[in-house]
């Protein structure tokens, strides 16, 4: 698996995470 693909994909699902803690207020 090359790094920058894998830091695409797991950055993708952070910010997904992430968004919606931002609007769940």
């Amino acid at each position: 698996m090359r790094g920058g693909d894998f830091d695409i994909a797991a950055f993708a699902i952070l910010w997904d995470l992430i968004a919606q803690e931002f609007w769940a207020f």
